[in-house]
């Protein structure tokens, strides 16, 4: 079979490249640095985009902290930093304009204590505006929330967002449905009725006695007062009057009682002896009285005919009526002052959503306080008891010796050792006339000495009791559980509430702090805290 024999290369080929131009060299190498630049920016460009996705994708998005599988992000600690430093400042503010009315408006001997207070508040103030106490307010803050929220939810507490919406009005004077017990006057409309609790009508001149008038109906529900500056009626039922130096007793004639007319009122009167009565004048209104026994005639009297009868039923007056309690300000007015607000906020990267979670967790904390609140025994262990305490050891157990030994009572011992002044004072004795509970004795005293009183004999002075770096001699003089005071159990109720707190802040199971709060301390931060030094004279 024929084959065909290989082609030899061109010389042309093999010597291309030798024969280039001078131009064409030129172009080739503007090639390579064109094509070596556009490598070298796409590389650049791929690295900014990544640190960017790293700065504002990523880096916001890293966990700070997980509580309960829930993570907190550096975004919102971030964003909580401003809030709880912007909240610090505006404090101090406020308190140092307060100082400044203070200093101006009265002087340094009435005004030294609360100055006192108001430095020590403006310096702690101070301490937390520094960014890494604002950084770490923040994430407890934060954990705190997240714990307080899983109890409500394990306790079925639930935050409606109409609630929140309550909450937010009423933060700004907007009430917009609060229904108030205020006192308001019930109208008064009279009913003519021929009897009632009290009786007030238009006295009119005297007229003539009629023989045969109407009789006036005895019904025992009033008593005319005598007017000193006009004639009046005056009838007691038990009494007998007599009759006055210059008038006559009139006659008195039992006859048929008279139903009264609808257009004159019927008096209500009981005569049981004869009334006295002044010789001319007109009947003043009768104030209500017990009722007695009506007797059996009814007496005709010449007496003029009142004009009306106003009968009233016996009401409380003013009577609590509910009703709407007037707003400070108008729905139009909170809108316009809650855009205000959330414009001042925006600076803070917070929005409305923010505020209302805020106002939620707030929510929830005071509705979780409060369920541990109604858990709180009402009652507990209370000690009475009087005690000695020493500076040191060795008194404490000389003390000890001579109360055993009978040489010295207790009392006597208080007395000797507040004596003792010179060269150095060698403790303090103390009798206690109240009841103390456990708890106030465990954080005035420390726990050594509440198990001394817990298993101690009444009237028996302790041992030597080492608590809190002092020595104490207790005499215990009673123990029972007694009701606790509204002081105690409020602080018994707030105690219950942080010591779960604390416990579930210190969980490591529940709460995995991941990293440093002050690595993501932003830099507004930092600089509006220096300034705020600076500014203050602190460096």
């Amino acid at each position: 079979m024929f084959k065909r024999p290989p082609t030899a290369p061109k010389p042309q080929d093999k010597f291309t490249r030798l024969q280039m131009t001078r131009y064409e060299r030129e172009q080739y190498a503007r090639r390579l640095v064109i094509i070596g630049s556009a490598a070298t920016g796409i590389i650049t460009l791929l690295l900014i985009l990544a640190a960017a996705l790293q700065l504002l994708v990523f880096e916001p998005q890293r966990a700070v902290a997980v509580v309960d599988g829930t993570p907190i992000t550096v975004q919102e600690l971030q964003k909580r930093m401003r809030y709880v430093q912007f909240q610090a400042l505006n404090r101090y503010q406020q308190l140092s304009n307060e100082m400044q009315q203070l200093r101006t408006s009265g002087d340094e001997s009435s005004t030294g204590f609360l100055m006192q207070f108001y430095q020590q508040q403006l310096q702690r103030l101070q301490n937390e505006v520094t960014a890494e106490s604002v950084a770490t307010e923040a994430l407890n803050d934060l954990i705190e929330e997240r714990l307080i929220q899983r109890e409500a939810e394990r306790r079925g507490i639930q935050v409606t967002d109409a609630e929140v919406q309550e909450s937010l009005e009423r933060d700004f004077g907007f009430f917009r449905k609060t229904l108030t017990p205020f006192p308001t006057a019930t109208p008064f409309t009279p009913e003519p009725t021929p009897t009632g609790a009290a009786l007030a009508f238009t006295p009119t001149a005297a007229a003539p006695p009629t023989p045969s008038g109407a009789a006036l109906t005895p019904t025992p529900t009033a008593l005319a007062q005598p007017t000193p500056t006009s004639a009046a009626l005056t009838l007691t039922p038990t009494a007998v009057a007599q009759p006055t130096p210059t008038g006559a007793t009139p006659t008195l004639t039992s006859t048929a009682p008279a139903q009264p007319t609808p257009t004159s009122a019927a008096l209500t009167l009981t005569p049981t002896a004869p009334a006295q009565l002044t010789p001319t004048g007109a009947v003043p209104a009768l104030i209500a009285t017990a009722q007695p026994t009506p007797t059996s005639a009814a007496p005709a009297s010449t007496l003029p005919a009142p004009t009306a009868v106003v009968t009233a039923t016996p009401t409380p007056f003013p009577t609590p009526t509910p009703r709407l309690q007037p707003t400070s300000i108008t729905e139009a007015e909170f809108q316009q002052l809650y855009q205000q607000a959330l414009e001042g906020y925006s600076a803070l990267g917070f929005g409305d959503a923010d505020i209302r979670a805020l106002i939620r967790a707030s929510l929830y904390r005071q509705r979780v306080q409060k369920a541990f609140a109604d858990e709180t025994p009402t009652r507990a262990m209370h000690y009475r008891f009087d005690y000695v305490r020493f500076n040191e050891r060795s008194n404490a157990d000389r003390a000890v010796q001579r109360l055993n030994n009978g040489e010295i009572t207790f009392e006597a011992l208080i007395s000797e050792t507040n004596a003792i002044t010179q060269p150095a004072p060698i403790g303090t004795g103390v009798t206690l006339g109240d009841w103390i509970s456990q708890r106030n004795v465990t954080r005035q005293y420390g726990e050594p000495v509440l198990t001394a009183l817990s298993s101690g004999e009444v009237g028996k002075p302790s041992a030597v009791v080492e608590s809190n770096g002092s020595f104490y001699v207790l005499l215990l003089k009673g123990r029972e559980e007694r009701a606790l005071s509204e002081f105690d159990l409020q602080d018994e109720q707030r105690q219950r509430f942080d010591e779960w707190l604390n416990r579930a802040r210190g969980d490591s199971a529940r709460v995995q702090r991941l990293a440093e709060p002050r690595e993501f301390i932003p830099s507004d931060v930092r600089t509006r805290a220096q300034n705020f030094l600076r500014q203050v004279g602190v460096n």
